[in-house]
């Protein structure tokens, strides 16, 4: 309940006892007054009479613990790690009695902003996890100066055996001479790179993934004589290879199907390759897999097999029957299906796909990271028509069909990269697309991470997507970690742990361990400059967006209940002692 006056509030903390203390006030008054009532109404009656009832609502008042509100307009600076001096001088300067705040991460904030309606953060800003803090504050971010050092790394945590772990970043201010080195989990030397002196420089590192694990490698800086300047880790977990049962099906023979059946053979797929010769003729190849030829398509026929792939005359030609069991494979079984291109693909209308590919002219492609080997392309280009189509790369489109997924690409004539000695480049062009069309299975959940890095004694959050009603995850230690379910979304819950030592560790869905998620938890002086990067980042797009309003703010004073109690004392004492006194 609340009375208000012309500039606050009084609301009582006890109000659910409020009319019962009424009540009790009330009739302890009208006790009082048939006490003191002698017959006649005399200036003794009426003091006492005052005097109680002040001392009874001093009584009800430290029961109910009034308070009131009072608007607050008050400005503090927050200062963050590597703020700077000339702009907080600067703010100084303008708002003289502007509060000072040093920011420690994790700690309460509350009590220091309780004055406080607006708010100004200098420096690299506050953690993701102190958010929460600044809700009821107007907070204008003033952005630190980004640190010298890697501010943007890009990097897979895992990968397979036979494919390349390609580390790329963003350095910022390097000096000239800075080295770059990739160590491997022996610390020997995998790749480096020499930055030259510039505001930011791209860097890419590569290196092959050879054995099945869990391995940590390192980034390693050092300036122009070879001083260490800063490691830091790069956990990756290394999966077996797996094996794809691949069919290959032209309508005559091609070197790009040469070239094509040899990097999968050798790589240990299951291969069945089929050529037409003449009408109703066929050779069979087959690689890694027992000989049986597959003459036509039937939906029995290509649920033993992950991938298929085949050239664009074969693709045109499929008849209408051909064609439903090919979408129904993709549809319900999770069949991958590639297309090789050429320029009839583009122009041709089909009823099974459209690849949404339009006229550009330019008869040449560059890779991410190949910048200086161009390789031929067909004179197209892709459009992403729906949720279901994305790329691969800059060089193909997969499109999801159901469970599975239609592919093709713009490169013409892949085998000659293998003809100029870069079968890196053609290997890992290949790898990408079978990877972004095979058949995948279906697991019984999914964990997903959104942090970059996991680091000890920071929280560490983390998703799970599962069909099960209530799926229980735990920790390697054995203890299970709570989950909340996701206020939209059945199947998707989240979260939050704080890692206690470095190293290694893992989680997995209860009663199922091989569903589990590995992670790799550092120590927080690793990664500084990335930290930083990613913190200014995460500031801006939060505290910074739209149209800035100040907040009105109320905190809420109250008198303390000892003052309540001496004025009781007081106003009982009096009347304890008045009749004696008289007397």
């Amino acid at each position: 309940m609340l009375w208000r006056t012309m500039n606050s509030a009084i609301q009582f903390i006890n109000e659910k006892w409020l009319w019962l203390s009424l009540l009790v006030m009330f009739v302890l008054v009208l006790l009082f007054i048939w006490k003191e009532w002698k017959g006649r109404f005399n200036r003794i009656f009426f003091i006492n009479s005052i005097v109680a009832l002040i001392g009874l609502v001093a009584l009800l008042f430290m029961f109910l613990n009034p308070t009131w509100a009072e608007e607050v307009q008050g400005k503090a600076v927050l200062l963050t790690e590597e703020f700077r001096q000339t702009r907080l001088d600067s703010l100084k300067n303008q708002e003289q009695f502007i509060k000072e705040i040093n920011y420690v991460a994790g700690k309460n904030l509350k009590e220091a902003l309780a004055s406080v309606n607006e708010l100004f953060i200098l420096g690299h800003g506050v953690a993701a996890f102190d958010y929460w803090q600044l809700e009821e504050i107007s907070v204008n971010y003033l952005e630190g100066q980004f640190p010298s050092g890697i501010i943007k790394l890009n990097y897979p945590k895992e990968s397979s055996v036979g494919t390349e772990l390609i580390v790329k970043g963003m350095y910022n201010e390097p000096n000239s001479g800075t080295k770059l080195l990739l160590q491997g989990a022996a610390g020997e030397s995998l790749d480096s790179t020499v930055l030259k002196s510039d505001s930011r420089q791209g860097f890419t590192l590569k290196a092959k993934l050879k054995t099945e694990g869990k391995f940590v490698y390192q980034l390693v800086e050092t300036d122009s004589v070879g001083s260490l300047i800063n490691t830091d880790s790069l956990p990756v977990v290394v999966a077996g290879k797996e094996v794809l049962k691949v069919l290959i099906v032209n309508e005559f023979p091609s070197f790009e199907t040469k070239y094509l059946k040899n990097y999968l053979s050798e790589e240990g797929h299951e291969l069945v390759v089929r050529s037409k010769i003449t009408s109703g003729k066929y050779k069979f190849e087959y690689f890694n897999t027992k000989r049986e030829p597959i003459y036509g398509f039937t939906e029995k026929s290509l649920a033993s097999f992950d991938v298929l792939i085949l050239d664009t005359e074969t693709f045109l030609g499929l008849t209408r029957s051909a064609e439903r069991i090919v979408a129904n494979s993709m549809s319900q079984e999770g069949l991958g299906v590639f297309v090789q291109p050429n320029n009839g693909l583009f122009k041709a209308r089909n009823t099974l796909v459209d690849f949404s590919a339009t006229l550009d002219g330019k008869e040449k492609l560059s890779l991410p990271g190949w910048s200086k080997v161009p390789i031929e392309k067909h004179p197209y280009r892709f459009h992403i028509a729906s949720l279901r189509e994305s790329l691969i790369g800059n060089y193909a489109k997969r499109i999801v069909m159901g469970k599975g997924v239609i592919g093709t690409s713009l490169i013409k004539n892949s085998y000659e990269l293998v003809l100029r000695g870069k079968s890196d480049m053609y290997q890992e062009i290949w790898s990408s697309i079978l990877n972004g069309i095979s058949k995948k299975t279906e697991p019984a959940a999914i964990f997903d991470v959104s942090d970059e890095m996991v680091f000890v004694n920071r929280p560490f959050e983390f998703g799970v997507r599962t069909k099960k009603d209530r799926p229980q995850v735990q920790h390697s230690t054995g203890y299970a970690i709570p989950l909340i379910k996701h206020f939209n979304l059945d199947d998707k819950w989240r979260g939050t742990l704080y890692p206690q030592q470095k190293g290694w560790d893992s989680l997995n869905l209860q009663l199922d361990t091989t569903i589990a998620m590995n992670y790799f938890v550092m120590d927080t002086s690793k990664w500084s400059a990335l930290a930083s990067a990613n913190s200014i980042a995460e500031n801006k797009r939060f505290f910074n967006q739209g149209e800035k309003k100040t907040l009105k703010k109320e905190i809420y004073l109250s008198v303390s209940r000892l003052w309540y109690l001496l004025v009781f004392i007081c106003c009982m004492g009096y009347l304890w002692l008045t009749p004696k006194l008289w007397n």
